[in-house]
């Protein structure tokens, strides 16, 4: 099994004994952050299906992952979620977003607001923000709820006025198709 996936799921590997019992949990999700260059891929697909047969994980997930990546995990363990940098402004991953509707896997935005840059009250994020009395995280929010029913944005908080914003988000009610007016950006 790969080092890294092995730290992975067992955090103290480097300071296990192997002179005493190991005392193990099991984890209920894991995602495969990126496939490791340094390690076959199917190597390390065949790793996380021990890991499930094991016990040692009840699903798996994928981040950072291309549709043709999701097809290969999911010829050797079945894949839950994938996490991919994705929101209102950065939509390379749109092809990925289609896929997992289609094959039922959830979808975790990776940067939902981009770093509060979506929050910001500018351009038509800020336009729709006002004409609806919303903040720009709200309308951001919104605009992944509405984009798919697999998705499952985490937006990071340090503010309980935050958090109410956030969940506030899923009842707003602005048009997904004003969101036309926000330019994707491309990532190079």
């Amino acid at each position: 099994m790969p080092l890294s996936l092995r730290c992975a799921v067992f955090p103290n590997w480097g300071s296990i004994s192997l002179t005493r019992p190991i005392a193990t949990a099991q984890t209920s999700r894991k995602k495969l952050h990126t496939v490791d260059g340094r390690v076959q891929r199917d190597e390390q697909f065949e790793a996380v299906r021990k890991l499930l047969d094991d016990g040692f994980i009840r699903h798996a997930g994928l981040s950072n992952a291309s549709v043709f990546e999701i097809e290969a995990a999911r010829k050797v363990f079945p894949v839950t979620t994938v996490q991919n940098r994705y929101n209102l402004a950065d939509r390379k991953s749109e092809d990925v977003v289609d896929y997992c509707a289609a094959n039922g896997i959830g979808f975790i935005p990776w940067y939902p607001l981009a770093a509060g840059e979506l929050n910001r009250q500018r351009g038509a994020v800020g336009r729709i923000a006002t004409a609806h009395n919303a903040t720009g995280a709200q309308v951001a929010i919104a605009w992944l709820l509405r984009r798919s029913p697999i998705m499952l944005p985490i937006p990071g908080t340090l503010r309980v006025t935050h958090l109410k914003e956030n969940v506030a988000a899923a009842s707003f009610s602005t048009p997904y198709q004003g969101t036309h007016a926000v330019h994707p950006v491309r990532r190079v």
